[in-house]
């Protein structure tokens, strides 16, 4: 008995190391009834999908850029403006303790005499000094006034 017991279980030991290839063929199956409820599921879907990209049409919005504000000198055109809250400044404005005049359109004044004042090359008004201008000299007070008959 011993033998037949000690055979069976080496019998078993072999088979059980043994490599064993299994095959089979999968078979799902639906009901039509979930079929039919998964297809009107996925039908509903692509409608409601349709109806939202109908209705949510955003309107245009003008987007602006946010050009940064002139502060402080700039150069254009060829002619010297100064800039306070992003407007050229205009008439008589003084800048660091000079005075400067700006016609009409904000450019600065320069080379030139108005009205009984003179403006040097860099646009300062000249005070307390003698200046040539258009090969002439003259003499400007401590007020930047030209003097005159002189």
């Amino acid at each position: 008995m011993k033998k037949i017991l000690l055979t069976s279980a080496l019998i078993l030991l072999i088979a059980g190391l043994a490599p064993v290839s299994v095959s089979g063929e999968e078979n799902t199956t639906q009901s039509t009834s979930a079929v039919k409820e998964s297809i009107a599921k996925e039908e509903k879907k692509e409608s409601s999908v349709e109806e939202n990209s109908k209705s949510e049409t955003l309107p245009k919005v003008d987007v602006q850029e946010d050009k940064p504000q002139k502060e402080g000198w700039y150069q254009e055109n060829q002619n010297w403006r100064f800039y306070q809250d992003d407007k050229p400044a205009l008439n008589w404005k003084q800048i660091q303790g000079k005075w400067y005049y700006f016609d009409q359109d904000g450019n600065r004044l320069h080379s030139t005499i108005y009205k009984g004042y003179a403006f040097g090359q860099d646009g300062v008004m000249i005070e307390n000094s003698w200046t040539k201008l258009d090969n002439q000299w003259y003499y400007a007070d401590s007020s930047g006034r030209l003097a005159q008959n002189t």
